[in-house]
């Protein structure tokens, strides 16, 4: 529904002036690229595979097809949704009394700092979920009998890691465990620490390790630079804050001094 709303949504030109030409909407919006991106990430992708395969068991083995498999990879496309949602959120967070009446009282420096908080909860989040599906696309099952007979980094790193009483994470009902063991591998991948008691087997999971890698480096060298930038500006920052804020509440003034002299 979103992905049609879309089209009658105005927006701004590059020259500020809102838009409200149906025709110039529907070519802005197909020219930016989203539109094929939602309409792909709109598809259905769980349901398609639940009709072809209705009982989980078949589902599962399913994994193991390559109609079902292109149709779990195209499900994929629905995180690409997250690209744009810092935009909106930024633009909600402006448009809130609520927010600006925050920001204000909150430290910028503080702000900023739960800002990269967030992300790097968020990012840990997704690269623990990705790792821990490719075993399960690896294998086509979380059963414990499955996962360690065939190749997969998990069902390695239980055979070598276990002890009695120790974190367990394969089988349907140890999620939990599994969950925890996906972040610990995302978090020490993200913050380059790297013990290496957690490794890829197969080709599939060294190539989608290779690429996280790449991608937490990244991300890790954008957030130390961008905190290092905050600490060294922080004075800097609330000062140019509570002046555009001054600025604002003067032009504000203004306004109503020059309706007044109308009436």
């Amino acid at each position: 529904i979103d992905s049609i709303l879309v089209f009658f949504r105005a927006y701004r030109d590059v020259d500020g002036r809102i838009i409200f030409y149906h025709r110039s909407i529907a070519r802005n919006y197909i020219k930016s690229g989203w539109f094929f991106i939602n309409f792909l990430a709109s598809i259905p992708t769980l349901l398609i595979s639940y009709i072809q395969y209705p009982n989980q068991e078949y589902l599962l083995e399913g994994l193991h097809s390559n109609g079902v498999r292109f149709f779990f990879f195209l499900g994929l496309f629905k995180m690409f949704r997250f690209i744009g949602m810092k935009r909106r959120i930024r633009h909600l967070l402006d448009t809130s009394e609520f927010a600006s009446g925050l920001w204000v009282k909150v430290n910028i420096t503080t702000a900023k700092m739960m800002e990269f908080v967030v992300l790097i909860l968020l990012l840990t989040h997704w690269l623990g979920c990705i790792w821990g599906f490719i075993a399960f696309v690896e294998v086509g099952s979380w059963d414990e009998e499955s996962m360690l007979s065939t190749p997969n980094w998990m069902g390695n790193w239980q055979k070598i890691t276990t002890i009695p009483g120790g974190l367990y994470a394969l089988g349907w009902e140890n999620h939990t465990g599994r969950y925890w063991l996906c972040m610990f591998w995302a978090s020490q991948t993200i913050t380059s620490i790297g013990y290496g008691d957690i490794s890829p087997v197969t080709t599939a999971e060294y190539a989608v390790a290779n690429f996280l890698m790449l991608c937490a480096g990244i991300f890790w060298a954008y957030v130390i630079g961008s905190l290092v930038e905050i600490v060294a500006n922080a004075n800097k920052l609330n000062r140019d804050c509570i002046t555009r804020m001054e600025m604002q509440v003067k032009w504000c003034v203004t306004l109503q001094h020059k309706s007044c002299l109308r009436k």
